[in-house]
């Protein structure tokens, strides 16, 4: 996890991670706001790799160069399934069954993610290179989504057309 420069000044949170299978690197973008988040993750996996450990043998910073996992479990493990804390905690607030009878569990964050990312405007092929998937898979799952999207895009280009009409009447008044 490295906060980079991407665009212009803006700093950004760039995560390295691997693919499904372990075998590919990518990395990807998060939202705005999410930094604050990663950093209280590592302050907590700093907590917990120092524990136990003298003084003299405390952990400064994470090397982030080696792979190393950001989620911990309270033990100071490294997280292996969040199904089990994401069940409980949708649960504890009334939302594990949703409002047809299926039951949340973590994936369905992804699922919201993609969702307002491409009702804000985002495009396929980029929300597929961000979220590690392919074109076809987001228009697979998300086709539904078309005609918000394109009520969004319709809209945009009206007012284009608004603002050549306005030019014109000028011009002509003139």
């Amino acid at each position: 996890i490295s906060l980079t420069t991407i665009h212009g000044d803006e700093p950004c949170w760039r995560i390295r991670t691997m693919g499904k299978g372990g075998d590919r690197e990518r990395f990807l973008v998060p939202l705005d706001g999410v930094g604050v988040y990663i950093n209280e993750l590592i302050e907590y996996q700093l907590e917990l790799k120092n524990r136990d450990l003298p003084p003299e043998q405390r952990i400064e910073n994470i090397n982030w160069d080696e792979p190393s996992p950001i989620f911990y479990e309270y033990r100071g493990e490294p997280m292996g399934s969040f199904s089990r804390g994401f069940a409980a905690l949708m649960k504890e607030a009334d939302l594990y069954i949703d409002d047809k009878g299926k039951t949340r569990d973590a994936y369905c964050l992804r699922h919201y993610y993609a969702t307002e990312r491409l009702l804000s405007g985002v495009s396929i092929y980029t929300l597929a290179e961000n979220m590690g998937t392919s074109v076809s898979v987001i228009q697979q799952h998300y086709g539904h989504l078309r005609p918000e999207m394109a009520a969004t895009e319709l809209t945009q280009m009206s007012i284009a057309d608004r603002e050549r009409a306005r030019r014109v009447r000028e011009e002509q008044e003139a």
